[in-house]
């Protein structure tokens, strides 16, 4: 038996219009999922960057800390170090103890150091320095009495000043203050009491007048100190010379090397003398 399904005209319809706009349906079809691929694309490129940015922040964070902590580093205040310490022995029980220390900071000064000396079981009083950046100085107790021999020497530093400097002010602390001209030695190598002495000539080459200077003259066997003196001046004067001397009354090598060392407090304004 035979049947015959009978189609509606809606369905036709809508199948002609399927089949005449399929190339449509195609493109449509396209585009939504280009636009699907697109919206897809645009998050992952934004999750992306998102993480990308925020690497490089910790990055950058980590860099900064990185430098901070190197800049703490480099910047952090070094204690005093001691170079070198020496017992020069004198007749009649006494001694000079010399201590020789260095400021390692490069861009700080010690505005004032309070300090002791301690030899074997005995302390002296308290004295006051100063350290430009970067400088080594002796530290001295001339003339201490002892009816036993003295050994072993160090240093007790009781408080430090420190004063951080610009490079302006470090520059011109680095100017020479000082010429040291027509050096002699006069020493008798024969008696034991006789004087020893040396001489030298002094200039003031800076602008600037000082109230109180120091010479500090060592005197060396080889690379051995064996011999220090000290003068201080008062009111030296731009451009003004001084001839100064300093004398031992101790017998004396031969062969020595002198080495004179002026010394004024540049980090101290009372020890400028304004011009009038």
């Amino acid at each position: 038996m035979n049947f015959q399904e009978q189609i509606s005209d809606q369905k036709i319809e809508r199948s002609l219009w399927f089949i005449k706009n399929q190339a449509l349906i195609k493109k449509i079809i396209i585009i939504i999922l280009l636009i699907i691929i697109l919206i897809l694309y645009g998050f992952s490129l934004f999750k992306f960057i998102n993480i990308k940015i925020q690497s490089t922040n910790e990055t950058k964070l980590n860099s900064t800390m990185i430098d901070f902590q190197s800049w703490r580093e480099n910047n952090k205040i070094q204690e005093l170090i001691i170079t070198n310490k020496n017992i020069i022995s004198l007749t009649n029980n006494k001694y000079d103890i010399v201590i020789e220390m260095k400021n390692p900071n490069e861009n700080i000064a010690i505005t004032e150091l309070k300090y002791k000396f301690i030899y074997d079981n005995q302390n002296s009083e308290e004295r006051t320095a100063f350290f430009l950046p970067d400088e080594t100085k002796k530290l001295i107790d001339f003339n201490v009495e002892s009816n036993k021999i003295i050994r072993t020497v160090d240093i007790e530093i009781i408080s430090t000043n420190f004063n951080r400097l610009k490079t302006s002010e470090i520059e011109q602390l680095n100017k020479n203050i000082f010429i040291i001209e027509d050096q002699e030695i006069h020493f008798n190598n024969q008696n034991t009491n006789a004087r020893n002495w040396i001489e030298f000539t002094a200039i003031n080459e800076s602008p600037y007048n000082w109230l109180q200077t120091k010479f500090y003259i060592s005197l060396y066997l080889g690379s051995k100190l064996i011999a220090i003196n000290e003068i201080k001046t008062e009111q030296f004067y731009s451009q003004e010379e001084k001839h100064l001397k300093a004398s031992w009354f101790q017998k004396m090598p031969s062969y020595l090397t002198l080495k004179i060392k002026p010394e004024t407090n540049l980090l101290d304004p009372e020890n400028y003398i304004s011009h009038q």
